[in-house]
């Protein structure tokens, strides 16, 4: 399994655009590539290259008023497809392919899937796999659905740790392709259905089994948010995950149910920042993944805008959080 930059490209998209300052940003599996990149770069073309060191958590993670403080004049950003927000800064996305061998892993999954109807789902690093395994799944008379998305998704079948809308579609179970729990389990919590996971990087196939140890946790959350009488409802900075709007509402039902709460502007949420801070719980409209994935590095429960609906009465089912772009 083999990440595929896309140099060539990247430098005739910098000269098309002839900045004086160009900046590479890189989630955290990337970086180690970026220095040979920077070099072609600046070989290449007039530019100066600057290598961002901080954390890159998704396409939503622009770093776009840190960079205007260091005049940077374009951002280069690798490894996420481009989601529909404004930036200041232009920023050009480019994906970064991975090449795999699953051919045994397909057959595999073939017999777990049996008789059902399967919809295909994946990450950015993965998709263009969809169309092969589909066409060999077909082979196996096996039914196969590819969901489209809303504007946030890019490819068929793609995903995203904040929007699931490719996972609309009628089917008996998901087959998702990729590495790692989290977009899996979000996909198992968002629609309720059984999803197998055919893992590139770990060669296997597996199912996820713990989406009822997860929504128990969740509603433990929920349970201990129910004892607190002051609640911070996050607002993250960050170009693709404010929800100003969203904040706003929060708060104000809080209010109304009686409880106390403070909208607080945050750019990364950290264990450290919020023990700085005298809350009982929070309300967290940033990142899913930090209240899902996260919650067991926090002292105080940490809960989504759909789950503090129940909290409010608003809501007595738990709902998945996504962030979606009509």
């Amino acid at each position: 399994m083999t990440h595929k930059i896309p140099a060539k490209e990247i430098i005739k998209q910098i000269k098309k655009h002839d900045p004086k300052v160009t900046s590479l940003q890189t989630p955290e599996g990337l970086k180690r590539k970026t220095h040979k990149l920077a070099r072609k770069i600046e070989e290449k073309t007039d530019t100066t290259v600057f290598i961002s060191g901080n954390p890159c958590y998704g396409a939503c993670d622009i770093e776009d008023r840190e960079l205007s403080r260091v005049d940077v004049d374009l951002i280069i950003h690798l490894g996420h497809t481009e989601i529909p927000i404004e930036t200041e800064t232009p920023v050009l996305y480019f994906e970064i392919p991975m090449e795999l061998e699953i051919d045994k892993l397909v057959q595999k999954a073939v017999e777990k899937i049996g008789n059902s109807k399967v919809g295909l789902l994946t990450t950015a690093q993965h998709h263009s796999a969809i169309p092969t395994i589909k066409q060999k799944l077909q082979k196996e008379d096996i039914q196969t659905v590819v969901g489209e998305g809303d504007r946030s998704i890019k490819h068929p079948g793609q995903v995203l740790g904040c929007n699931f809308t490719a996972a609309e579609i009628p089917v008996d179970k998901y087959l998702f392709v990729g590495t790692g729990n989290f977009h899996p389990m979000g996909i198992a919590y968002s629609t309720g259905k059984p999803v197998l996971i055919l893992d590139p990087e770990m060669n296997q196939l597996r199912e996820i089994q713990d989406a009822d140890k997860f929504i128990k946790k969740r509603y433990a959350a929920i349970a201990k948010a129910q004892d607190a009488d002051k609640f911070g409802v996050l607002l993250c900075t960050k170009p693709g995950q404010l929800r100003k709007n969203l904040a706003i509402k929060t708060k104000e039902r809080l209010a109304e149910s009686g409880l106390e709460s403070t909208i607080i502007t945050i750019d990364e949420v950290t264990p450290e920042r919020l023990l700085q801070l005298d809350y009982d719980a929070y309300v967290n409209t940033g990142c899913p993944r930090i209240t899902y994935d996260d919650q067991t590095r926090y002292r105080k429960p940490i809960l989504s805008p759909t789950e503090a609906k129940i909290i409010t009465g608003d809501s007595q089912e738990l709902e998945y959080d996504e962030i979606r772009r009509k």
